[in-house]
């Protein structure tokens, strides 16, 4: 199993980056912590955490991007959290592959 770097600002290689990566995602595997709990007790910036889980593990371990809810109340907007921590609000009768899109695209950039 790779180390994890102590030196946090000499930069490194690909190898040494996914090898650091792959020692995160199985530790996190162990721990039976939620991946938001595990990056939060290693400072791990959530969205690349989920990003390299979706690489290492093949996105076996991802929910699906969106579930269906019932709002018991008519909304005109819809406000979403992603799990890097940005905010995303959708007005009444946005285009729901169009907001996919975006949540994807967001989450990767993050």
């Amino acid at each position: 199993m790779a180390e994890i770097s102590p030196n946090p600002r000499r930069r490194r290689s690909r190898a040494e980056r996914r090898a650091e990566w792959q020692t995160h995602v199985e530790r996190w595997q162990r721990s039976g912590q939620s991946k938001l709990a595990y990056c939060r007790a290693h400072e791990l910036n959530p969205a690349s955490f989920y990003q390299w889980c979706r690489k290492l593990l093949g996105g076996e371990s991802e929910r699906p991007w969106f579930v269906l809810v019932h709002l018991p109340v008519a909304a005109s907007s819809v406000e979403l959290t992603l799990s890097g921590g940005q905010r995303l609000r959708c007005s009444e009768g946005v285009d729901v592959v169009w907001v996919s899109r975006l949540v994807r695209e967001l989450e990767r950039a993050c």
